[in-house]
C-alpha cells in the first residue's frame, strides 16, 4: 500500500479598493468628465449608480462614466447628485465609494421696463432682482450721454438725467449680466431715453386797425405749443403753431 497526500492550494483574494472622486461642480453647458476609475489591486470591474438624473447622466450603468454635457438649469437652484461606485474583482465586492455632481442654475435678472424721462428728472432703477440669490452684476451702457457712465459693477446708483438741448431723444441701451459660483447668465438689456427740452417758441408782434380783422397768431418752436390769455399759465385757449384770434 501506498500513502498518497493530497495537496489544496489556497488563494486568498483582496477585495480591491477603488480611488476616491473629488466631488463635481459646474455650470450648464459645460462638460463634466469623471475620469477612468482606478482600482487596487488593478483589473476591477465597476457598478454605479446615480442618486439624481437631472443633472444628465443615467440611473445606473456600469464601467467608467463617459464624459457628458451639463443640462441647463433654471431652478434657481443648485441641482445635486450623488454618484456612487461599486468595484468587484474575482467575485470579491469592495467598499462602495461616492462622490456629488452639482449643477449650478443659470442666473436670471428680473426684467426692467424701459425708461423715458425729461432733463432734469431722477433715474433710480432700485436694486436689481436675480435668481437665484447671492448673484452679481455687471453692467454695460452703450451710450454714456445719458449721464451714466459706460460699464460697471453691481447696482446702478440714481442719478439726475443731463441736459439734452439736440433736439432729438438720447437713448442708451443697458445690459446687465448676472453671475452665480462663475456661471454666467444671459444680458437683460432696457432702454433710458433722456428727452430734448424742447425750445422756448417764437412769435411775432402783430397789429391791426382799429374795425379790421384781428390776423390769426403764429409761432414756430419744437414740442407742443400751448396760448395761454393770461401771464400766470392758467388758463389754456389753444394749442398748435396757430392761433385764430377770431376777433373781428
Amino acid at each position: 500500500s501506498s500513502n498518497m497526500n493530497n495537496a489544496v492550494d489556497i488563494v486568498e483574494t483582496t477585495a480591491p479598493v477603488i480611488n476616491q472622486i473629488t466631488n463635481i461642480v459646474a455650470c450648464p453647458g459645460s462638460s463634466i468628465n469623471i475620469g477612468n476609475f482606478v482600482s487596487d489591486p488593478t483589473g476591477a470591474s465597476f457598478d454605479w449608480t446615480n442618486s439624481n438624473a437631472n443633472i444628465g447622466l443615467a440611473a445606473n450603468g456600469s464601467g467608467d462614466i463617459a464624459s457628458w454635457i451639463a443640462p441647463a438649469n433654471n431652478t434657481c437652484i443648485d441641482i445635486i447628485s450623488t454618484i456612487t461606485v461599486t468595484p468587484s474583482l474575482n467575485g470579491c465586492t469592495g467598499t462602495p465609494m461616492s462622490f456629488t455632481v452639482t449643477i449650478y442654475p443659470t442666473p436670471t435678472v428680473t426684467p426692467i421696463s424701459n425708461i423715458a424721462v425729461c432733463p432734469g428728472s431722477t433715474i433710480n432703477f432700485g436694486n436689481f432682482g436675480v435668481c437665484p440669490l447671492g448673484s452679481t452684476f455687471t453692467w454695460m451702457n452703450s451710450n454714456p450721454n445719458i449721464g451714466l457712465s459706460a460699464s460697471g459693477f453691481g447696482n446702478i446708483p440714481s442719478w439726475t438725467a443731463p441736459v439734452n438741448n439736440t433736439g432729438a431723444d438720447i437713448v442708451g441701451i443697458i445690459t446687465i449680466t448676472a453671475s452665480y459660483n462663475g456661471c454666467l447668465g444671459l444680458g437683460m438689456s432696457f432702454t433710458v431715453t433722456i428727452f430734448p427740452t424742447p425750445t422756448a417758441p417764437l412769435a411775432s408782434d402783430t397789429s391791426s386797425c382799429v374795425s379790421s380783422p384781428a390776423p390769426n397768431l403764429t409761432a414756430a418752436g419744437t414740442g407742443i405749443m400751448s396760448w395761454y390769455s393770461d401771464c400766470n399759465l392758467i388758463a389754456l385757449i389753444w394749442t398748435g403753431s396757430s392761433f385764430a384770434t377770431g376777433e373781428t
